[in-house]
């Protein structure tokens, strides 16, 4: 059962513009989480998904240099984008982050993925809880189902947001919980502020395991 892993990416962030290649210990933000993934179990491929427009060249340049995997789509319509990307890049189910999620835990991820190859679910998803760490979302579909969707028939916001539909279409969800709620940290990068933060090592995340939700 492959599984990739696709990271929603761009340049032109309202609160903090250029984050993604912003400097974190020396070395672009996108790339701590590019190299998190990469020591997860199961994932075949890691894809950056950014768009088309000028602003986020220098994005797609850096990760070509870097030999990570790149495609370029709708900037509005992210579930398209997503799904144009199935197409270069398919595999039987997929994994959704955000580049903005440096601390992501291999070992969450890992988990997660394995639930995927069990094959036995459509949707498997870490958010619906609210017990895990900001920047420690995990979302997986089913990469036919994916496909079957009808993305210019969805709403803006489901276009945008990518996986708000399957939380709500009959189909075989598995919600995963944390052992403890964490909720109050906070390990996502929306402004300069959370990045100085993380910076400093003032936040931290102690995976201790998942459960099945409902």
């Amino acid at each position: 059962m492959s599984v990739n892993v696709f990271i929603q990416a761009r340049m032109s962030s309202a609160r903090f513009p250029g984050k993604v290649l912003a400097p974190l210990h020396g070395e672009p933000l996108v790339l701590h989480l590019i190299e998190r993934v990469r020591q997860a179990h199961g994932v075949n491929r890691v894809v950056v998904l950014t768009s088309t427009e000028p602003s986020d060249l220098p994005l797609a340049s850096y990760l070509e240099k870097i030999g990570c995997a790149v495609f370029r789509g709708d900037l509005e319509n992210v579930f398209l984008r997503f799904q144009s990307a199935l197409e270069q890049y398919p595999c039987d189910y997929f994994v959704r982050l955000s580049a903005d999620s440096p601390l992501m835990n291999a070992d969450l991820l890992s988990d997660m993925v394995a639930h995927a190859q069990s094959g036995d679910y459509d949707f498997i998803s870490n958010v619906q809880s609210k017990m895990f760490p900001k920047g420690q979302s995990v979302e997986i579909v089913n990469s036919d189902l994916f496909l079957s969707v009808d993305a210019d028939a969805l709403t803006p916001a489901q276009q945008e947001h990518v996986m708000p539909y399957f939380y709500e279409a009959d189909i075989n969800k598995l919600f995963i919980d944390n052992v403890v709620n964490q909720r109050d940290i906070n390990t996502c990068v929306d402004t300069i502020e959370d990045l100085r933060a993380i910076e400093s090592g003032a936040i931290s995340f102690d995976y201790q395991g998942t459960v099945r939700g409902a």
